[in-house]
């Protein structure tokens, strides 16, 4: 569907082509009889500019003009690089109508650049978004045999039913009674790659057959709300699976999704979000684990009620992913309930998803009193390994509180091992109704490998900062080189300056110092409350102290 050449290979053509300028070269004439043969076109031209206006004058003069423009730099082009260029324009506007008024816009420019959009570029007109029935009839004959990227919804549906056998991307929305039955889409599809399906409540005895299960180029699924029963057979080859709030009616419903993927062996993405499982047993059933080695996203979203925790006793046990695999988990979870009840225990669950292990950046967010996320990564081309989302819902009971970010923090060290951290930021956007002060104290003692810290938001500042003082008793953080802080109120220049002086004393006059890296640099995010110049001042006599966004 996409064009061939690729943006290296693009860039490797212009090059050659600029050689070829630089020494001379021409891909239609050759040097000095070009210029000839071009000057006395220009002579010509003018002779006729001053002749009386005629028909017969227009036209030679036309002719000229066309000749004139194929000494232009455009037609030296190849004709390749133009039709790469002609694509990159067309695909790199996704907004509903435009690819096809792009298409239309290019072959009106010239002559040539018509002969190149209509011969030669058959995928420029191959994006059918509904259009009015005279360009219908165009771009279908200029697309030739290519396959085809549609939309089945509305009145526009059955103009592209006769075409089914050369969809290639299939959008199908259908939302009332009056709009196609689904039953017309029981026809084989053969070059099918792509499938996004968003139907509204409505019979699914069609389902089964759709495309009569005859897709074999089918790579891609997205589908939004539509029951589509596990057992139909355009579930098989596929790299991308995408469901969206489905309620799954089969028995067995995990082991249904779970053969699905192993009828995929090169599923490459993975997003499962708000799926409800009616009959899912309360106790996971055992079952042989799914390799998926070549995955590189796997999105899970649960949903509240009886669906609830699928993914973590039902599902994440059951898969191996390899270690390039990005997790993503979003849940719902109740008061009580921390980053265990998002993760297997650790026993099932680091064998199969064991990139969690090498993460050196963790970043710990909290957005108001019920909403809190985990993003861990590598320090390889900064690659997000999991993200971790929770989302509390109900109201605590007499005795509890609004501490979502506290417990988050107080859970990380017993359900992510994390061996090799290397750098953490905690942002909280409100302050906590108790003191987050002991959860982090236990979190810093969990991670003794922690070299940059980064604190923002509404903290106790002076009890978090009194935490990095070091102490003959307490040395937390040894390894720490940079603090950066972006506080929401004023912090206690006293407190800082003691945090600092505490890890840049000489080794000789403070035993306790010993294994403790010195304290290099503390940054200040410009956005936030700023240090007082003194407070400043005093700070550089020991450390780098500088303003730096967050």
């Amino acid at each position: 569907m996409a064009s061939t050449i690729t943006p290296k290979l693009l860039e490797n053509l212009l090059s050659s082509f600029r050689y070829e300028l630089a020494c001379g070269g021409d891909t239609h004439t050759a040097g000095s009889s070009a210029s000839l043969a071009r000057t006395d076109l220009d002579r010509e031209l003018e002779v006729i500019q001053r002749t009386p206006d005629s028909v017969a004058a227009h036209e030679l003069a036309r002719q000229i003009r066309s000749r004139l423009n194929q000494f232009s730099l455009l037609h030296r082009l190849p004709t390749e690089l133009i039709s790469t260029i002609f694509h990159f324009v067309v695909e790199s506007d996704t907004l509903e109508g435009w690819p096809a008024k792009h298409a239309v816009r290019i072959s009106s420019v010239s002559r040539l650049w018509r002969e190149i959009a209509t011969e030669t570029c058959a995928t420029l007109w191959t994006r059918l978004d509904p259009l009015p029935s005279r360009l219908l009839d165009l771009f279908l004959s200029r697309s030739g045999t290519a396959p085809l990227a549609i939309a089945y919804e509305g009145s526009y549906s059955r103009n592209m039913l006769p075409y089914i056998h050369r969809w290639g991307i299939c959008r199908v929305q259908l939302y009332t009674s009056e709009e196609p039955p689904l039953q017309e889409l029981s026809v084989p599809a053969p070059q099918l790659e792509v499938l996004r399906f968003d139907v509204g409540p409505r019979e699914s005895i069609s389902y089964l057959n759709l495309f009569c299960g005859v897709t074999p180029r089918l790579r891609e699924i997205y589908i939004d709300f539509s029951h589509i029963p596990m057992s139909c057979p355009i579930f098989r080859g596929l790299t991308g699976l995408h469901l969206y709030c489905i309620a799954y009616r089969e028995p067995n419903p995990i082991d249904q999704l779970l053969g699905i993927l192993e009828l995929c062996p090169l599923m490459k993405s993975i997003s499962f979000t708000c799926l409800v499982f009616p009959t899912l047993p309360i106790a996971p059933m055992p079952g042989p684990l799914i390799t998926l080695r070549y995955l590189q996203n796997l999105d899970l979203e649960e949903g509240r009620g009886q669906s609830r925790q699928w993914a973590r006793t039902h599902f994440l046990p059951r898969i191996i992913v390899p270690n390039s695999c990005t997790l993503d988990i979003g849940a719902s979870v109740r008061w009580g309930d921390d980053l265990r009840h998002l993760l297997p225990q650790r026993s099932d669950f680091l064998p199969n998803l064991s990139d969690i292990q090498p993460v050196r950046v963790l970043d710990v967010s909290c957005w108001g009193e019920r909403s809190s996320c985990v993003r861990g990564k590598t320090f390889v081309s900064d690659r997000v390994a999991f993200v971790l989302s929770l989302e509390r819902f109900g109201e605590p009971d007499g005795n509890d509180d609004r501490n979502a970010f506290p417990r988050t923090i107080s859970s990380i060290g017993r359900a992510l091992p994390l061996p090799l951290l290397e750098e953490v930021a905690l942002s909280q956007s409100r302050p906590c109704d108790s003191d987050p002060t002991s959860a982090l104290k236990s979190f810093f003692r969990i991670y003794p490998s922690l070299r940059i810290v980064r604190l923002r938001g509404h903290w106790p500042w002076s009890s978090i900062l009194d935490l990095f003082v070091v102490t003959p008793t307490r040395q937390l953080c040894p390894l720490l080189q940079d603090l950066w802080l972006a506080p929401d109120e004023p912090l206690d220049g006293k407190v800082l300056l003691e945090v600092v002086k505490s890890r840049t004393a000489p080794e000789v006059d403070s035993p306790h110092l010993c294994g403790v890296a010195p304290l290099q640099h503390v940054y200040f995010d410009p956005n936030h409350e700023r240090p007082s110049s003194s407070v400043r001042a005093a700070l550089r006599t020991y450390v780098t102290a500088s303003f730096k966004a967050f």
